[in-house]
């Protein structure tokens, strides 16, 4: 099999690689602790993200089409997990089951079209994802996770985790810089309905 390798897919691959160990660490570590478990689930869930990135740069996703829409890309889940892990850091017992909703929405989403035969795959991704859902999903993960920044944010009280609070407050400032009212691409899908 032939795999492109270049910089940045080497680079993904060591991410890859520190990203599982970290998360399997957390969940399987000793002593078990609630945090650990909700910040290895967070990892392994931004890991599997640039699992899904390296498929595509490498050339593996093209070689194997049956791979596509392989149901790696969770990023619905990230507000949802930092938040059960900063209530778990303080101590406040799990968060309610509604609240990882949007991540079995999501979950479901990428397994259904996973089972689908490739020409619905190619469908979807022309004629909906492409054009729509692909959006949704990826504003969708921006606002979930500043609405989860800010139930964070009250529960982080400096001293003791004022780190954990700048932490949060840079993550939020990358994300609201994410939104970028002025994406060309977006406008121009938007404009011709592509």
């Amino acid at each position: 099999m032939f795999v492109h390798v270049d910089f940045a897919v080497a680079l993904q691959l060591f991410r890859i690689v520190q990203g599982l160990t970290t998360g399997v660490y957390l969940l399987a570590g000793r002593p078990r602790r609630a945090e650990h478990t909700w910040l290895g689930l967070l990892l392994l869930g931004l890991t599997l993200q640039v699992a899904d990135y390296f498929l595509s740069r490498s050339g593996i996703y093209y070689r194997h089409r049956w791979l596509y829409f392989t149901p790696l890309f969770f990023s619905w889940s990230f507000g949802p997990l930092l938040w059960a892990y900063v209530r778990a850091r303080r101590g406040l017992g799990r968060p309610p089951w509604w609240h990882l909703g949007p991540v079995a929405v999501q979950v479901s989403f990428y397994v259904v079209l996973a089972l689908q035969s490739f020409d619905t795959k190619t469908w979807f991704w022309l004629t909906v994802h492409k054009p729509f859902t692909r959006y949704l999903e990826y504003y969708g993960a921006i606002g979930l996770l500043l609405v989860d920044l800010g139930a964070c944010l009250p529960l982080v009280r400096p001293p003791r985790l004022a780190g954990l609070r700048r932490l949060l407050l840079g993550l939020g400032l990358f994300y609201l810089a994410a939104l970028d009212p002025n994406n060309r691409e977006l406008r121009e899908a938007l404009a011709t309905g592509n």
